[in-house]
């Protein structure tokens, strides 16, 4: 099982992380040490209550406009910084739940548009489900292999698997369906894994050919030669 065997193009552009546990402790470690310099009047920043002038460069048009929208508009802005890394672009993975509001005829399929909410994040995306308990294969601690499910089950945790920039984990979130805005889920991040795969479960059919104690060969599964050689080697 190799993660970076023939990937999707899309794939290709994410960051890969060799220790993204470590990685966020030594973040987190830098952000309380900054803190605490702040606290002491040692680093320079704005203390609570302070008027503070703000110019931002190599801003859009458009973005300038619909800034200059909100602002005569009265509606806030938000303004947030990012921590180290938060904008580099890789697979993240997160734990997701069902909202009990939403009735149970509404189907929420894996691959569907939905639009997530991280904190000050907002951005549509079409995850991928798993199943978050379902561990299969041996593979080594860093390569887990995990079942696709095709839609998201009321009262199951399951795992989202999304291309979206780094978001640290238990980053709170909220989940609408891009069509009506409706919340139909909420959970949090867990890690940054680009090697982690999600495999789908796939029915073959053919006519068996020739049967000989516990071989068989079978006629007419596949139709074309890069199916064959996709499935190579698979038992």
């Amino acid at each position: 099982w190799d993660p970076g065997e023939d990937p999707p193009q899309e794939y290709k552009r994410t960051f890969q992380y060799r220790d993204f546990r470590g990685l966020y402790r030594r973040t987190l470690k830098q952000l309380e040490a900054w803190e605490a310099k702040t606290l002491k009047g040692e680093a320079p920043a704005a203390q609570p209550g302070e008027h503070v002038s703000i110019r931002l460069k190599n801003v859009s048009p458009e973005v300038a406009e619909r800034i200059e929208a909100m602002m005569q508009s009265g509606a806030p802005v938000v303004l947030s910084s990012l921590l180290r890394h938060e904008n580099k672009r890789s697979v993240l993975n997160m734990v997701l739940d069902r909202h009990p509001a939403l009735p149970e005829q509404q189907l929420l399929r894996t691959r569907d548009t939905f639009e997530l909410h991280m904190a000050f994040r907002r951005f549509r995306a079409c995850p991928i489900f798993s199943h978050a308990a379902s561990k299969v294969g041996g593979g080594s601690s860093k390569q887990g292999k995990y079942l696709e499910s095709n839609f998201l089950l009321p009262r199951i945790p399951t795992q989202a698997t999304v291309y979206a920039p780094t978001v640290w984990p238990n980053t709170p979130i909220l989940m609408f369906r891009s069509k009506d805005m409706r919340l139909a889920a909420t959970g949090s991040t867990t890690m940054v894994d680009a090697d982690r795969i999600i495999l789908k479960r796939v029915t073959l059919t053919g006519s068996p050919f020739r049967i000989h104690r516990a071989t068989v060969v079978v006629r007419w599964m596949f139709n074309h030669a890069s199916d064959v050689l996709a499935l190579a080697g698979s038992k």
